[in-house]
Order: C-alpha cells, then structure tokens, then sequence
C-alpha cells in the first residue's frame, strides 16, 4: 500500500509530448541580478580590454586590436609591478591575445596575397 502512495500515476489515455527546442524560455530576473553578476565578474580594466579586443579581432580592425594589445601589456605590466609576481597574476591571456594577433594578422596576409 505505501508504495502505491509514492508514485503518481497519470491517466488512461494522457498524452505526452517534448518541448519545443526552438522556443526561449524568459528568463525572470526581477532584480537584475544577472546584469549585477556580469558586472561584478568582468570588473577589471584589463577584462573589458580583452573583450574589446576580441571584438577588433572579430571586425577585422586588426590595427585597433594592436593597440588594444599594447595597451593590455601595459596594464599586465603594473599590475605585476604593484602586486609583484602573485600567483593570480598570470599572462595566460596575454599570450593568448598575442597569438590571436599573429593569426589573423597571418590570415589577413594569405588574403591580400590572393593566396
């Protein structure tokens, strides 16, 4: 008797189907909390540098995205200058913003080159 209690059964008959996958769910966030967790997580300089980057490198503007670079250096350059070498303190995305760089810079090359 007490496992029957457990278990609800559906009906004789009841038909069940899958979500649409295409369709979005809203999403509630009364307090906008996500936009506050964004803004928390991404605070640094040097994150909103590499996100403009990135974005140069997706538009084509590879000069912008140099200087963004340079610019990214200087900031690595400080931080470890007023923080010393920390362990936090890593240029993992140095490098790879610099070998995003060489990439496309070698792409961009192949192209004009008509190769």
């Amino acid at each position: 008797m007490l496992s029957r209690l457990r278990y609800q059964f559906a009906s004789r008959g009841a038909r069940f189907s899958a979500p649409d996958p295409q369709k979005t769910l809203p999403t509630y966030d009364r307090d906008r909390l996500i936009d506050r967790l964004s803004g928390i997580m991404r605070r640094r300089i040097s994150d909103r540098v590499e996100d403009l980057f990135y974005e140069a490198c997706l538009s084509g503007d590879l000069d912008t995205a140099e200087d963004l670079y340079a610019l990214a250096l200087k900031l690595h350059e400080r931080r470890v200058k007023a923080y010393g070498r920390e362990r936090r303190i890593n240029d993992h995305t140095l490098i790879k913003m610099e070998q995003e760089l060489v990439r496309r810079r070698a792409a961009q090359t192949q192209v004009a080159s008509g190769g």
